[in-house]
């Protein structure tokens, strides 16, 4: 694959996992993007899991790929996972893999149930709306 196209689909590896990190954490707060986010926390949590099983626990295709990509261009600083490799990129430290894996499934857990909540609530307001307007006045 030339180079250019390889740097090209770092970039963009770069920039899509960022954007489903922050939609992850960040989504729920914003009722516009609250199923969006939370369709992309259960296939987050699907590739961690289901795909875990064959590839390992916490296992990320986005990642997988990015990385292969990465290496391709001859990079071998990537660390275990995203988060660590994002955190390297940004500051320059890379801090412990147990950190970031810890940090991320916190982080992951609470972005899952605030999701949740708020989208059963969106479900629960819109549904009480719903029954209203056909209610005869």
């Amino acid at each position: 694959m030339p180079r250019v196209l390889l740097q090209a689909l770092d970039i963009g590896f770069f920039v899509l996992h960022s954007a489903i990190v922050l939609l992850n954490v960040f989504g729920w707060m914003w009722r516009p993007l609250r199923k969006a986010n939370l369709v992309m926390l259960l296939l987050t949590l699907a590739s961690w899991t289901l795909m875990g099983v064959f590839y390992g626990v916490g296992y990320c295709v986005c990642t997988d790929w990015h990385f292969r990509v990465r290496q391709a261009l001859g990079y071998h600083d990537l660390g275990g996972n995203y988060i660590g490799f994002f955190t390297w990129k940004l500051t320059g430290y890379l801090p412990p893999e147990s950190l970031v894996r810890t940090g991320c499934a916190v982080i992951f857990s609470v972005s899952l149930i605030a999701s949740l909540w708020v989208n059963l609530a969106d479900f629960r307001k819109n549904r009480a709306a719903a029954v209203a307007s056909t209610q005869p006045t």
